[in-house]
């Protein structure tokens, strides 16, 4: 809307499989703790329109000519800015864990999780759309199951893997090509 970009049917119809899918992934941690979940569920939608306001922008500085390394340079620092000024006024002490275990974690989360990872989804979003590059999003969660299942032990339910099944249809949905969706509907409707 904000780009003069119209919403494509195949947009709608990967979104409805994807929150579906991953409704039907998370069920069990929604139904047990309604009130919690419903806060939750809160948060999730105003982080994922604040979200959405930042692939906009970075849609529009890219179409401007400003590369994604400055504006994530940017954004970095007016965020590694507003951090320290808020504890400052908040008055909690900027304290280091000095622990290599600490710093490793910290240097990988501001090298490849931070500055890498927000570098090459920015460049998708220059690539390929906000609104497209936002529904990739969807397969985090996904990735979270399977490093859980292989860390963690997690066991797969039915109910998740028919989610698992429809976030996935999702991203073929809204990532295919088009003459890949006409060759997909001829083979479906070939079989009744």
């Amino acid at each position: 809307l904000f780009l003069k970009h119209r919403i494509q049917k195949k947009t709608i119809v990967a979104v409805l499989f994807g929150l579906t899918g991953i409704g039907l992934v998370f069920w069990s941690e929604i139904a047990t703790s309604r009130a919690q979940a419903a806060g939750a569920i809160g948060m999730s939608l105003i982080a994922t329109y604040l979200a959405s306001i930042g692939n906009i922008v970075s849609a529009r500085n890219q179409k401007h000519g400003i590369s994604v390394a400055s504006a994530n340079a940017i954004g970095m620092a007016y965020g590694a800015l507003f951090i320290f000024v808020f504890s400052i006024l908040s008055g909690t002490p900027f304290v280091i864990d000095t622990d290599i275990r600490f710093i490793g974690s910290l240097l990988f989360l501001a090298l490849f999780a931070s500055a890498i990872g927000f570098g090459c989804y920015l460049t998708l979003v220059g690539r390929i759309g906000p609104e497209n590059a936002a529904y990739a999003t969807v397969l985090f969660p996904i990735v979270a199951l399977a490093l859980s299942t292989w860390f963690e032990s997690y066991a797969w339910q039915d109910r998740t893997l028919v989610g698992v099944s429809l976030v996935l249809i999702g991203n073929v949905v809204v990532l295919a090509r088009p003459s890949t969706v006409a060759r997909l509907k001829g083979l479906v409707s070939k079989y009744p």
